[in-house]
């Protein structure tokens, strides 16, 4: 018989990183002691990267006064993106004329 233990943490963790939760918090709740564990056992692959794409996604759709702070916190979230995912970004985006 087919079991899918391992999905309530699965889903778990996707839907807390996607409505805001910090990984360290995911990790808690889980029962974890670190997000190195969570992320070995309940994160599939791709998926903190997909999750990252979307937070700068969101972020660059959600109009919001342009100050120091929300700058340095776009650029932080921008160097952290993979060579893929910025690469999909300067597509949708354009370049700058």
């Amino acid at each position: 018989m087919r079991t899918f233990a391992s999905q309530p943490p699965r889903l778990a963790f996707a839907l807390a990183m996607q409505h805001g939760a910090t990984s360290g918090a995911v990790a808690a709740a889980l029962g974890h002691g670190s997000f190195e564990l969570t992320q070995r056992h309940c994160v599939q692959p791709g998926t903190m990267d997909s999750l990252k794409q979307a937070r700068v996604s969101a972020a660059l759709e959600t109009p919001q006064p342009s100050t120091p702070a929300n700058l340095a916190e776009l650029i932080d979230k921008l160097q952290n993106l993979s060579p893929d995912q910025l690469a999909q970004i300067m597509h949708t985006v354009g370049p700058a004329d």
